[in-house]
């Protein structure tokens, strides 16, 4: 296969996306052979014992998504699962379709000791082969958010966050061949802190080459982190220098991910063809852009350059992206994603085009904004386009009146009744019944980010409260004088490698907001929302928010009344006990 490599390139300003809707016609190249000399790994220390949802599922993966929750259920559900949507549907009940499998994979077990990049004892290449030197400045900020140095059995150095500079890559689909073959450049840059740096892929590594330097793929095998295998990172098991700067290739054969109920990848025959979609989850670990590329932690931004091309197809495809997209020839495209992306950002679905109906236009919203969209319906959905795309700009024109500005530059809709209901930065893939509550996410969720995994539930429990037909804005007390005999809720694990959002984060999130609000009145708590929003978010960069941040802006914005902080400390924390002596006062 032809496979044209972009070598990195250091993006100093924010790229404006546009989203691109492009039917190409069909191409074909060869795969060209993959291969090269590798040094050796040090003694395994250690072996991993992961297991993952067996690769057959993916083919229909989660048949609904697992981003949303039934929005006119009367029974505040606690069952969440995968193939469960975000909001649940409309017309669903109390369904759960819970799926436990999972089967053990190939991934390597070996673990690997530490190799210094000055001193490696497994090679006889030069002192300077993994370390490009410090630069003139490390920053901090570039890694703010991020963990502290982690010691890991089996491991000479700690574990250290990185930041990621850019990441360039090709994706060559082959369906005659039912195969796809990806080559990734990361190039990263090592904190104040030196050691071995933590990232994450969730496929099964080909080739690895550290600073030009070819390396055994056994030196990236993944870790345990406190939460299982299957919430580990990838640890690259070679010391490196503080503030030092370096590149990480990758090639692998690209397949349904190792991460639980993986899917978004499918080949078609008679006609050849492909179906993918970037599947992302927030319920389950390793599926966000780690499932196809490798990514880092919710706290960091760069820049994405990505070429994917499509060989020997017998049918038009049509490409969905909140990238800005350049056809470079039929069936080609270059993806540039800005530098504000993060892990959770990307989205990309490939489709036959004959499968969807495209409408693109502008939408003049109630604030003035110009909001270019896109509304793409697959053939699966029974609702005609238009239906659709007057609901989409309907909430684009709610939300801006209770939130504010639109923070992204268009808007893309992906709706399928195949699909899961997920958000992307500008974008969303979604079942009809939960567009509204995907269309939220573009502010809180998308907008503002969650600073790590675990912050996940504040999204989805505010978008739950705003937009859940016949739950929304409601009052509902709590019994502050028999706190004890209020159930404790678990929203929130303050861990930074604890990847999933907790699925009581939905209903008992809805209910935590409407129990705020008979504390501060429901006005002041929208209010007092929205300004939080105004407060965290960056014109050129978007925004982060944070469970602790979130509890002292409500807190201050109660006029310090005790009892946000007591909510916060038994319906987002689940503790059990009494809460502790009274909190300091605003000022």
């Amino acid at each position: 296969m032809t496979c044209l490599v972009l070598r990195r390139r250091r993006r100093t300003r924010r790229t404006v996306s546009a989203l691109a809707v492009l039917s190409l016609a069909c191409g074909r190249t060869d795969f060209a052979d993959q291969g090269d000399d590798e040094i050796g790994a040090p003694t395994s220390t250690g072996g991993e014992s992961d297991t993952s949802v067996d690769s057959s599922e993916s083919e229909s993966g989660e048949s609904s998504s697992d981003d949303t929750t039934d929005t006119t259920d009367t029974t505040e559900s606690t069952e969440s699962t995968e193939s469960s949507s975000e909001t649940r549907g409309s017309t669903s009940t109390e369904e759960s379709t819970e799926s436990t499998e999972s089967t053990d994979t190939a991934e390597s077990t070996d673990t690997a000791g530490s190799t210094d990049t000055a001193e490696s004892t497994d090679t006889a290449e030069s002192e300077d082969s993994t370390d490009t030197g410090p630069i003139d400045e490390c920053s901090a900020e570039a890694l703010a958010g991020a963990f502290a140095p982690q010691e890991l059995d089996g491991l000479d150095a700690p574990a250290v966050a990185v930041d990621i500079l850019d990441l360039t890559a090709t994706i060559d689909f082959s369906p005659s061949e039912t195969q796809a073959y990806a080559s990734t450049i990361l190039s990263f840059r090592v904190g104040e802190d030196g050691g071995m740096p933590v990232l994450d892929l969730r496929q099964d590594i080909n080739l690895a080459i550290l600073d030009d330097q070819s390396i055994d793929a056994a030196l990236l095998d993944r870790r345990d982190f406190g939460w299982g295998m299957d919430a580990g990172f990838r640890v690259l098991a070679v010391e490196l220098e503080p503030c030092s700067e370096h590149t990480l290739e990758l090639d692998y054969w690209l397949e349904i991910p190792d991460a639980p109920m993986a899917g978004g990848l499918q080949y078609l025959a008679a006609p050849l063809g492909l179906q993918f979609d970037s599947w992302s989850s927030d319920l389950n670990p390793g599926r966000y852009l780690e499932a196809w590329l490798p990514a880092n932690l919710p706290f960091d931004r760069s820049p994405i350059s990505l070429v994917l091309a499509l060989q020997d197809a017998e049918q038009p495809h049509t490409l969905l992206s909140n990238a800005e997209v350049e056809e470079l020839s039929q069936h080609q495209w270059l993806l540039e994603f800005p530098e504000t992306t993060t892990a959770m950002a990307p989205l990309i679905v490939v489709q036959p085009t004959s499968d969807l109906e495209v409408v693109s236009g502008e939408h003049l919203a109630g604030n003035g904004q110009l909001i270019p969209y896109t509304v793409a319906k697959h053939a699966s959905v029974g609702q005609g386009l238009a239906q659709l795309e007057l609901a989409t700009r309907s909430y684009l024109d709610e939300f801006v009146a209770s939130t504010g500005d639109y923070p992204h530059p268009a808007m893309l809709a992906y709706i399928s009744e195949d699909s899961r209901s997920m958000e992307y930065d500008g974008a969303l893939t979604t079942k009809p019944q939960d567009l509204g509550h995907e269309v939220f996410h573009s502010w809180w969720a998308r907008g503002l980010h969650p600073q790590t995994y675990a912050d996940g539930w504040i999204d989805e429990a505010w978008t739950m409260y705003n937009t859940t037909a016949g739950w929304s804005f409601t009052v509902e007390p709590y019994d502050f004088v028999n706190i004890l005999d209020e159930p404790a809720v678990l929203l929130y694990v303050d861990d930074p490698f604890f990847r999933d959002t907790v699925t009581e984060s939905y209903w008992g999130g809805r209910r935590l907001f409407a129990g705020l609000a008979a504390i501060m009145g429901l006005d002041e708590l929208r209010a007092a929302m929205a300004e939080l929003y105004e407060l965290r978010m960056d014109e050129d960069f978007l925004g982060w928010i944070d469970t602790e941040t979130l509890e002292w802006h409500l807190y201050c914005a109660s006029d310090s009344d005790t009892r946000v902080m007591d909510a916060f400390y038994r319906f987002v924390r689940g503790n059990e006990d009494l809460p502790p002596s009274l909190p300091p006062m605003c000022n």
